[in-house]
């Protein structure tokens, strides 16, 4: 229930700043001059005939590659944790033969 709520609440923020950050996007590319903005959007890949749907086009794209990313780091902290609660949950002998395999020398100590 509790992991719920927090899921929920930073799913509101990050789109929250994902609204703030397209806003503040969109008025910097409109300020751009269409010179400009036909460069970006050949950057990206975009194509379109007009400085509004250029803009928008350039949104939507530059908003894919941030929710990319957002989803490869979940990734990334997922796998990070399962390998923590792994690593967490083995006993000291066999945590020491797997530091051994991996190089890693030294006084080891598990912390309770």
């Amino acid at each position: 229930q509790e992991e719920q709520e927090e899921q929920v609440e930073e799913e509101e923020t990050v789109e929250s700043k994902e609204e703030e950050l397209e806003a503040a996007r969109r008025k910097e590319l409109k300020a751009t001059p269409m010179d400009g903005v036909k460069r970006i959007a050949q950057d990206l890949g975009v194509e379109a005939k007009n400085k509004s749907d250029l803009v928008e086009a350039i949104l939507r794209q530059e908003a894919e590659a941030r929710a990319a990313a957002r989803a490869h780091e979940a990734r990334l902290r997922e796998v990070v944790v399962r390998k923590k609660e792994e690593l967490e949950a083995l006993a000291l002998p066999d945590l020491r033969a797997r530091c051994a395999e991996a190089g890693i020398k030294g006084m080891l100590t598990k912390q309770a």
